[in-house]
């Protein structure tokens, strides 16, 4: 199993997106094909921010452990190939976008962001 990129141009936003597909190859039939699994979007423009990069990876991670069956060993490696083009958030940046989603939402208490968001660190 690897990672597929797929970039394309959103007119309405005037800029990129950039989706992570799942792929595994396979011959059915004597014939080579892909069967394919998408993972998650995020906009390039977004790419610096954290909070977007913290809902990224919680979208990736949680598809993942949907496969985790059919992964195995590879898991690791998946994750480092989004990884080398999405980097993962640190602790400070988790905690910024934490922040910054409860100056907008007051009634998101922080603990539980803090919470469901903890899987998404990079180690």
């Amino acid at each position: 199993m690897f990672v597929r990129w797929d970039r394309r141009w959103r007119k309405r936003s005037a800029d990129y997106a950039l989706s992570a597909y799942l792929a595994k190859s396979e011959r059915i039939g004597g014939k080579p094909r892909q069967r394919v699994v998408f993972l998650a979007t995020i906009r390039e423009k977004y790419l610096p921010a954290p909070a977007h990069r913290v809902i990224f990876w919680d979208t990736i991670l949680s598809r993942l452990e949907d496969f985790d069956q059919r992964i195995g060993a590879s898991k690791e490696g998946i994750i480092a190939a989004i990884e080398a083009r999405v980097p993962r958030p640190d602790q400070d940046e988790l905690q910024e976008a934490i922040k910054a989603w409860h100056s907008e939402r007051p009634e998101w208490p922080v603990a539980d962001l803090a919470q469901r968001y903890r899987l998404v660190l990079a180690d």
